[in-house]
C-alpha cells in the first residue's frame, strides 16, 4: 500500500451508496515541481498510488494488469497523448510513469515487454517540441506520430455528427488496449479539453469537428468502436493548467495533480471542477453533458454518480506488496528515459528495503562500461543519469547497453539503446 496525509470520499448527494459510484481519483503532491521541473520520482509515487486507489488492488503490477482483461505478452498498449501545444503537453515523464506501470506487470510468467507499449499522437513533430523522443525501433518504450513513415490513417472512414472521418492506424490495427492521457486546458471553442476532446488527435480531419462549441462531434467521435472498445483508462496530466485562452499558451496554474478513472465523461467532470477552482470563466463544455446523454452514454456526469478520491502527499510504503517473484523482491529497476537517446539518459529504480546498491552499464557481450552508484542506500525511489561515457570519459559507440543494478545476490536489467 501507500501512505498519504489523506485520502478523502466525498459524501453521495444523491440515492445509492458510494459502491453504487463510479471512482475517479485525484492525486495530489507538492514535491512533484522542484523550481519547475518534474521530480521524477515523486510523480512516479502520485501514479503508482493512483492505480492502486482506482483499483484497490495494494501491488502497482497487478492493478495495471486488472485494467486489461484478456493480455497477453504479445498484446501492445498504446497511449495517446496530447502534444499539440509544445508548452503544455502530456508530460513525457508522465508517459513514462505510466510505461514503467505497464511493465511492472507480469503477463505469461514475464514482465510485461517495453516494446509492446507505445506513446504516440498526430505527427513526430509535435511530439518532438514536447518532448519526447522518436523511437521506432525493436527496443524500449516505442513513440512515434501518425504521420510516420508507415503509419498514417486507417483506410476505413466514419461517420462523426455528419462529418467523415478516419482514425489513426496505432489505434485501429497496432493497439489492443488503449490509454487516454490527456491536458488540464480550457478551449476557446469547446469550452474545455481533457480525454474526450483528446480525440481530436486521433482522427484526420479535426478541423471539420469544432461547429456548435465541438458538441455533439467530441461525444460522436468518442462513440466509435476503436475508442470505445479499446480504451481503459483516462489520466489528466494535471502538473499545470490553463484557464483562459487555451488550448494554446504557457501554462498559468500549478495543480500539481493526477487525474485518474475508467469513465471518461466522469473523469472529464472532475477535470473541469478543478479548472473551476482555480479560476476557469469560459462557463462552457457542454461536450460533457451530452457524453453522458442518450444516445452516447459514456459516462456519469452526474455529481452524486461520482466517488472522487482524493489522495493527498501519498508517500512509498514498503508495505506494498512486492510485483512477483520474476522481479527481484528488495529492488524495482525501471526503463530509462529517453530510450534511445543521445547524449545523456536517466536511470530509476526503488528500493523496498536499505541496502548496498551497485548499478552498473556493461556493453551487450558483458564488458563493463561504467559504475554508476556502488553505495549503500535507504528505501525509496532513486534516478541517476548517464552521459552516455566511459569510465574513461570516452563516449559509447552506437549500440545496446545493460544497465545492471544489483542488490548483493538479487540483480535487475534493463536495456538501453544509444544513437550517435
Amino acid at each position: 500500500m501507500f501512505a498519504c496525509s489523506s485520502v478523502i470520499r466525498p459524501q453521495s448527494s444523491g440515492a445509492g451508496s458510494l459502491s453504487d459510484t463510479v471512482p475517479v481519483v485525484v492525486v495530489r503532491k507538492s514535491s512533484v515541481i522542484n523550481n519547475a521541473e518534474i521530480d521524477q520520482a515523486s510523480l512516479q509515487i502520485m501514479m503508482d498510488a493512483g492505480i492502486r486507489t482506482l483499483t484497490g488492488i495494494a501491488n502497482t503490477g497487478k492493478a495495471w494488469l486488472s485494467l486489461f482483461p484478456g493480455l497477453t505478452g504479445t498484446s501492445v498498449i498504446s497511449i495517446k497523448v496530447n502534444c499539440i501545444n509544445s508548452l503544455l503537453s502530456s508530460h513525457p515523464a508522465t508517459a513514462y510513469c505510466i510505461a514503467n506501470g505497464l511493465t511492472s506487470m507480469t503477463v505469461d510468467g514475464k514482465p510485461f515487454p517495453p516494446e509492446n507499449i507505445i506513446i504516440w499522437d498526430r505527427t513526430n513533430g509535435e511530439l518532438r517540441r514536447a518532448g519526447y523522443s522518436i523511437n521506432t525501433g525493436t527496443t524500449g518504450v516505442k513513440c512515434f506520430g501518425t504521420d510516420q513513415s508507415g503509419v498514417g490513417y486507417s483506410p476505413t472512414t466514419y461517420t462523426v455528427a455528419g462529418s467523415s472521418q478516419r482514425l489513426s492506424s496505432i489505434l485501429t490495427d497496432q493497439s489492443d488496449y488503449l490509454i487516454n492521457l490527456s491536458v488540464l486546458k480550457d478551449h476557446g471553442t469547446a469550452g474545455a479539453t481533457f480525454s474526450l476532446k483528446n480525440h481530436f488527435g486521433t482522427c484526420n480531419n479535426p478541423g471539420s469537428l469544432h461547429g456548435g462549441r465541438c458538441n455533439p462531434f467530441i461525444p460522436a467521435l468518442n462513440s466509435l468502436a476503436p475508442i470505445r472498445s479499446k480504451q481503459v483508462v483516462c489520466i489528466c496530466d494535471a502538473l499545470w493548467g490553463i484557464i483562459s485562452g487555451g488550448p494554446g499558451g504557457a501554462p498559468q496554474i500549478e495543480p500539481r495533480t493526477l487525474v485518474m478513472s475508467r469513465d471518461p465523461v466522469a473523469h472529464d467532470y472532475v477535470c473541469l471542477q478543478i479548472l473551476s477552482d482555480y479560476g476557469w470563466k469560459t462557463g462552457h463544455a457542454d461536450h460533457i453533458t451530452t457524453a453522458a446523454g442518450t444516445p452516447y452514454s459514456l459516462g456519469v456526469n452526474d455529481p452524486a454518480g461520482i466517488d472522487r478520491i482524493t489522495v493527498d502527499e501519498p508517500t512509498v510504503d514498503v508495505a506494498e506488496e512486492p510485483p512477483g517473484p520474476v522481479i527481484p523482491r528488495a529492488v524495482r529497476l525501471f526503463q530509462n528515459y529517453p530510450n534511445p537517446f543521445n547524449g545523456q539518459t536517466a536511470i530509476s529504480y526503488r528500493l523496498f528495503q536499505p541496502c548496498r546498491v551497485r548499478l552498473e552499464v556493461f556493453t551487450i557481450q558483458g564488458t563493463l562500461v561504467r559504475r554508476l552508484v556502488d553505495e549503500h542506500q535507504s528505501s525509496g525511489y532513486y534516478r541517476v543519469s548517464w552521459d552516455s561515457r566511459t569510465s574513461r570519459g570516452q563516449t559509447v559507440s552506437s549500440g545496446v547497453y545493460l544497465a545492471v543494478l544489483d542488490i548483493g545476490g538479487e540483480r535487475a536489467a534493463i536495456r538501453m539503446h544509444f544513437v550517435k
